[in-house]
């Protein structure tokens, strides 16, 4: 990805909803304090993935081996997707429904 649309996107999801609800209220990255932490974290999965993902309705999806942390980006949200650490970590990334798959 474009490091511009990375900045913008990690810019967008880090003021969304993820940071109210997977950095506060569930406590998922205790090493995040300020939301300039979450953009940074957020733009390092956009920019450095261990493996992406096209998943339906056009969105995409990040994974960072690194971080533990899934990247999904919608143009079609207001805050263009989510960032979170799901309990399952990288297996949740495998089990996302890809774009081909009915």
């Amino acid at each position: 990805m474009k490091e511009d649309d990375a900045r913008n996107i990690a810019g967008r999801i880090s003021a969304g909803h993820a940071w109210e609800t997977h950095v506060l209220r569930d406590e998922r990255f205790p090493e995040v304090k300020t939301h300039d932490d979450f953009f940074t974290l957020i733009f390092d999965v956009l920019t450095n993935p261990s493996a992406t993902s096209p998943l339906r309705r056009n969105r995409e999806a990040f994974w960072s081996d690194a971080h533990q942390t899934l990247v999904i980006v919608d143009y079609k949200s207001e805050d263009y997707g989510t960032a979170f650490r799901p309990a399952e970590g990288k297996r949740y990334f495998n089990a996302l429904r890809k774009r081909d798959e009915p």
